[in-house]
């Protein structure tokens, strides 16, 4: 191994502890808790950056290796709800209204810095609740898209193959079953 290439090593090391942490939180949010795919979501994107190292990664700032391994995170997590809908489409055919909320284990197996503030804040902790539990597939998948992600109703439409009117129809669903939580969660306290 030569100079150069255990600099190369070392540098794409030092990315990946720097920014692994960070693109393992996105994609488990973005998965809704799926720790294996949010796992695999990490070893993708980092295999990117190796192969993209040369052209998009060497000589840049720190500032735009992050945002670039961040837009690769959402790019990922994005085409992990394509091949979703993909195998849903193909697999289930007449079994997609099996889109049903599911619960999820709400632990992070890694340090996480704010995400660690759900199991403090009982607010946070309901709001998480809601949309690991109450929300469908698909509800959830255009809440993040929209909220997360900052995509319009199109592009949601576009990447979950849909239109864009079942989109606001989802995302309205969504809005409307956190509020619900929202209020119950107020009256609660306003009751104790």
């Amino acid at each position: 191994m030569t100079n150069g290439d255990r600099l190369l090593t070392a540098h794409i090391e030092a990315l990946y502890r720097q920014y692994a942490p960070a693109v393992y939180r996105l994609a488990f949010l973005g998965l809704r808790g799926d720790a294996n795919e949010a796992n695999d979501v990490v070893q993708q994107v980092f295999v990117a950056v190796c192969e993209q190292y040369d052209t998009h990664f060497r000589n840049h700032s720190a500032d735009r290796q992050g945002r670039l391994i961040t837009t690769m995170t959402k790019r990922r997590v994005i085409d992990c709800y394509r091949r979703a809908h993909r195998s849903r489409e193909i697999l289930c055919g007449e079994l997609a209204e099996l889109d049903r909320p599911t619960s999820v284990l709400s632990e992070f197996p890694h340090a996480v810095e704010r995400s660690d503030r759900i199991t403090e804040d009982p607010q946070l902790k309901q709001l998480w609740d809601v949309l690991t539990r109450d929300l469908t597939g698909t509800e959830y998948r255009v809440a993040f898209m929209t909220w997360e992600l900052d995509m319009t109703p199109a592009d949601i439409a576009k990447t979950l193959n849909t239109t864009s009117n079942a989109v606001c129809t989802h995302r309205s669903h969504a809005k409307r079953k956190i509020r619900e939580a929202h209020d119950i969660g107020h009256k609660g306290g306003a009751d104790a």
